[in-house]
């Protein structure tokens, strides 16, 4: 099984080095599906994180108030940045300062006061840590929204709403689900003459494959696992 990464490199490594240098300029990271994030440290202290991609209308309407609820209430949402669906900030100066050592401080408080320093050190390091890896998974926070927000009601015991997202031109996700369980019916289309001839090598035309996957499920890059007793994938390859 392909293992992927669910945070963007290239966010991750940027977003630590905007904070601790505090430098105002703009990282633009692009992606599959013509999705596209951005960041900016303005020189007020925040940064700013800014995303987009083609269905981003669809996905929102079905799962976007929990995405924000469950990944980015802790942020603030901003008015959207030009070009782009949604925005989030973060104030730096939020993090804790560190104590300064006074010159006529004797060994004891010097000593207390480098504790005091090493404790806030380390609880910046996990407050940057948590908005680099949240920051740096938007794509995968955004596109998971969805089936997390389905798994959680059927967990709940809930009846989930069944939902659909065009996921890419000409191709369609389907989600029905079940009391215990959450249909996934995938819509494929192979409109290149090469495409046809390497899917005929691979399935019959016009067949639906059904997968079975017993729990535990991780479904793509979802890092908590559910304990629904199954999903059910469906594919249907369209030539």
């Amino acid at each position: 099984m392909m293992l992927i990464d669910p945070q963007n490199k290239l966010l991750q490594t940027q977003i630590m080095d905007l904070i601790m240098k505090k430098d105002p300029r703009i990282v633009v990271a692009k992606d599959y599906n013509y999705s596209c994030t951005k960041l900016q440290y303005k020189e007020n202290g925040r940064l700013f994180l800014s995303f987009t991609c083609f269905n981003f209308n669809e996905i929102f309407s079905i799962a976007g108030n929990y995405m924000i609820d469950k990944y980015y209430k802790d942020y603030t949402k901003e008015d959207p940045d030009v070009g782009f669906h949604l925005t989030f900030s973060f104030n730096v100066q939020s993090a804790k300062e560190e104590p300064k050592i006074q010159k006529n401080a004797t060994e004891a408080e010097k000593a207390e006061i480098q504790e005091i320093k090493i404790q806030i050190r380390a609880e910046n390091q996990k407050l940057f840590e948590k908005v680099t890896k949240d920051f740096s998974q938007i794509r995968r926070n955004f596109y998971a929204s969805a089936f997390e927000q389905a798994f959680d009601q059927i967990n709940k015991g809930h009846i989930a709403s069944k939902f659909k997202y065009q996921s890419r031109e000409n191709e369609v996700v389907y989600a029905i689900p079940d009391q215990d369980a959450l249909n996934i019916f995938y819509e494929i289309s192979f409109s290149d003459n090469v495409d046809k001839t390497l899917a005929n090598l691979i399935i019959d035309a016009k067949t639906i494959i059904f997968i079975y996957i017993i729990q535990p499920i991780n479904l793509i890059n979802i890092s908590k696992l559910y304990s629904i007793k199954k999903i059910i994938i469906l594919t249907q390859i369209i030539i």
